[in-house]
């Protein structure tokens, strides 16, 4: 390994556990204000075992336990973080979606309103917010609060029951009623999500067709060029 010598290497095994090595700039954050890398050593590996050699995760800087002295042209090291604070790195790209508004125009005086589709660049977190504004917009707001509080709780808690008395306790909705919003905004959430999944596919396969259809072009230009004769040029 360029970063580090071969007894370097052995006094990391000898040394750490449950650690990652992961080739990243420290000093470069992507949109999420987090450092994020190539995994390139799995270290006596006791947790996220899911996350294998040449995948992407990001993580806070301050999370890094030790980072090798050498460094690549971009500003590239080794770096040892504790799998609990890695996550997969998503490229979280913003694309073409039709989203639900309402618009309006004059007409002899009086505005009129009317809903039609509209394209807007947006990311998946975005796109799922948006759709589920347009989803629930009639309903009262404090049910909405109240999902978005249970949901918060169980996910830190896994414990259903408590996150449920909790909210229910502090928000003043019965048990039956929360269930109801909770598992109808959850499943909303859930299509939206591969509703997502299929913009973005097509997304990338458009790309995909636009960057085949240029390669042709290119291919073909080229074949022509090589087909034309300089009759200027003497024997």
């Amino acid at each position: 390994m360029k970063y580090i010598s071969e007894d370097t290497l052995n006094n990391i095994y000898d040394r750490h556990s449950n650690v990652f090595g992961i080739i990243s700039n420290p000093d470069c954050l992507n949109n999420n204000d987090k450092c994020f890398g190539k995994i390139t050593l799995l270290i006596s590996i006791t947790s996220k075992k899911n996350i294998i050699i040449n995948d992407i995760v990001e993580f806070n800087k301050d999370k890094i336990k030790w980072r090798a002295s050498k460094y690549d042209d971009k500003g590239c090291t080794l770096c040892l973080v504790d799998p609990y604070w890695c996550k997969i790195y998503e490229d979280n790209p913003k694309i073409k979606c039709p989203i639900r508004v309402l618009k309006s125009k004059v007409e002899n005086g009086n505005r009129n309103y009317y809903s039609a589709d509209d394209i807007m660049l947006l990311t998946k977190d975005q796109f799922i917010k948006k759709r589920l504004l347009i989803k629930f917009s009639k309903h009262q707001n404090l049910l909405i609060k109240a999902v978005e509080n249970f949901n918060e709780r169980y996910w830190s808690s896994k414990n259903y029951y408590k996150s449920l008395n909790e909210t229910s306790k502090h928000f003043l909705i019965k048990h039956d009623q929360l269930k109801r919003v909770v598992s109808t905004y959850n499943n909303a959430k859930k299509e939206f999500n591969k509703e997502w999944n299929k913009l973005l596919l097509k997304h990338y396969q458009t790309n995909q067709n636009d960057l085949s259809i240029s390669k042709l072009l290119d291919n073909f230009k080229q074949k022509k060029e090589t087909k034309i004769i300089n009759f200027s040029r003497k024997p």
